[in-house]
């Protein structure tokens, strides 16, 4: 995050990436080659930060223009900072309670086919979701910059880039799961029918909610970039956890199984009409 806000946004991927890339080596060696089995992972999982961190660490200390000095806190700053930041920190817990509600419903409706069905698409969404936080954290530097700057129509540009950039790569992942949502539950669970049609199908709903994910996350990282925490909380809470259960409570009435998947959509579009509400409202 620093290296990326002090104008080098290429050598933390490099970095990160080249300590993936040795986390699948060593783990290779030592629990196929070596046997070491649980603790061999753990400490390949281990010595692969290692890379990432050394590196970045001399890089901040011979190349970067940021420069450690002794801190002086203020109380009230830092109460800020937690207040303007609260929105991913809630986005966050929201999931864990959400994941805990769906497990408990897809138990009682479903059963352990259900369950297994489920997190099939979860690795899914997992890897959609981080994506889409990936294109949000890249747009904030510049909407704060040119915020600070006082320069609106940049603001509003780079919350644009964003916006469009994630609804691309949304549509695109809806096609991809729609195409191939089947090849990805055979994947895990090889011939049976049961739980991979189920899976196809749990993934058709989650591939139409992508599509507005992206935007949604985006404009709750916008508005935390452009301190403005209260609409951050309210899209980022909207979306993870309140619409999410409501529709997880009321669409099963409705739809019958089909309602416990739906509810991602229901909240992605909720969510939706908040946050353009906010965009004409608030617009920077």
């Amino acid at each position: 995050m620093f290296l990326r806000n002090d104008g080098f946004p290429n050598f933390p991927i490099i970095c990160v990436g080249s300590g993936s890339i040795l986390n699948v080596i060593l783990d290779y060696l030592f629990i196929a080659v070596l046997e070491w089995g649980i603790a061999g992972a753990a400490m390949a999982t281990g010595m692969a930060q290692l890379l990432p961190m050394l590196a970045m660490g001399i890089f901040i200390i011979k190349k970067s223009t940021w420069k450690f000095v002794k801190p002086t806190y203020k109380v009230e700053d830092i109460k800020y900072i937690i207040f303007n930041g609260s929105s991913e920190m809630f986005s966050n817990i929201s999931v864990g309670i959400s994941g805990f509600l769906f497990n408990i419903i897809i138990m009682k409706e479903i059963g352990t086919k259900g369950i297994t069905a489920y997190t099939i698409s979860i690795y899914a969404i997992t890897i959609a979701i981080a994506i889409f936080y990936g294109i949000a954290n890249a747009i904030a530097p510049g909407v704060s910059f040119n915020r600070g700057k006082g320069d609106k129509n940049r603001v509003c540009s780079f919350r644009n880039i964003g916006v469009l950039t994630n609804l691309l790569i949304g549509i695109f992942l809806c096609v991809i799961l729609f195409l191939f949502g089947d090849k990805l539950a055979y994947l895990f669970v090889g011939e049976n029918e049961v739980i991979r049609e189920l899976a196809v199908r749990i993934n058709m709903f989650a591939a139409v909610s992508l599509t507005i994910a992206g935007v949604n996350i985006v404009a709750s990282m916008y508005y935390t970039s452009i301190n403005q925490p209260l609409i951050s909380v309210i899209i980022a809470i909207s979306r993870s956890l309140v619409m999410l259960i409501v529709g997880l409570f009321v669409l099963p009435y409705i739809m019958g199984q089909d309602g416990i998947w739906a509810s991602y959509i229901f909240a992605e579009v909720t969510t939706l009409l908040i946050v353009l509400y906010y965009f004409k409202k608030r617009p920077y």
